[in-house]
């Protein structure tokens, strides 16, 4: 008898979500009439999503503005409950393990009254990091910060926050990392530094980005997304082979903008 592979638990496993939300908007209350009223408009930002993130891979979550994705990570992520439908993270719920995420949105969730160095220390403090500093000092190696960890955040350049960012989102060793667009906005020369640095991480990594460039350097596993629905998803190789593409730019320019050529792909 063959000694089969183990089988790996997908570490974000989504069943059938629907999300639905409601906002605000006024209508006329008698028709003709200058009086108005207000009412709660209902939207549907997730459509009977069902997605597996594989561990140890890069995936990249695609999509245009508005077609669900922020929707989607919140609600991978227990920030947001869906309406109906099922989510797991590392086969828990999610609220009981956010604690074994990385979180960065650009260079955001950082204190400006700071230095860079209090910055990682505080949080690395809230998650019990053992070996504090030479933790702090790995990853300021990492991403080029050493010189600047005792500047106050503030006097930082956009770019420089967002590596800070970066290593708070890391500081407590994560198993799986999320990145909401963290090259939107910087230089050429620095986003090749990040993107290396995802590149050899040891952990799973969900990459959102409009870059298609970027997916295309980065992804192992692909998803694409539009108006709350999946249009593709799979390992980057079975994605080109079903669509007969080369790169992960042509997938989306078909599925996105539904050119004849994804009549046969339905």
């Amino acid at each position: 008898m063959k000694n089969q592979s183990p089988v790996t638990q997908p570490v974000i496993q989504v069943r059938d979500v629907y999300f639905d939300y409601s906002t605000p908007v006024k209508v006329p209350w008698i028709k003709g009439l200058p009086f108005k009223r207000v009412i709660q408009q209902k939207h549907t930002a997730l459509k009977g999503i069902s997605l597996d993130i594989q561990p140890g891979k890069i995936t990249a979550l695609l999509g245009r503005n508005g077609s669900g994705k922020t929707t989607l990570i919140k609600v991978m992520t227990g920030a947001r409950f869906p309406s109906s439908g099922t989510v797991s993270l590392f086969g828990n719920d999610p609220q009981a393990v956010r604690h074994r995420i990385g979180l960065c949105l650009g260079g955001s969730l950082v204190y400006h009254r700071l230095t860079g160095r209090e910055n990682l220390e505080y949080f690395g403090k809230l998650y019990g990091v053992p070996n504090l500093d030479r933790r702090i000092y790995q990853l300021a190696e990492l991403l080029r910060l050493e010189k600047n960890l005792d500047q106050l955040v503030e006097s930082y350049s956009f770019g420089m926050k967002v590596k800070l960012a970066l290593a708070r989102s890391m500081i407590h060793s994560p198993e799986l990392l999320i990145l909401d667009e963290p090259t939107l906005g910087i230089d050429l020369q620095l986003a090749t530094q990040i993107r290396d640095f995802v590149k050899n991480l040891n952990c799973s990594v969900l990459l959102t980005t409009h870059y298609m460039e970027e997916a295309e350097l980065l992804a192992e596993d692909v998803c694409i997304i539009d108006h709350g629905k999946i249009l593709a998803s799979g390992t980057k190789e079975n994605v080109l082979r079903k669509f007969k593409v080369q790169t992960i730019p042509q997938v989306f320019s078909m599925v996105v903008n539904r050119t004849p050529a994804l009549e046969g792909h339905a």
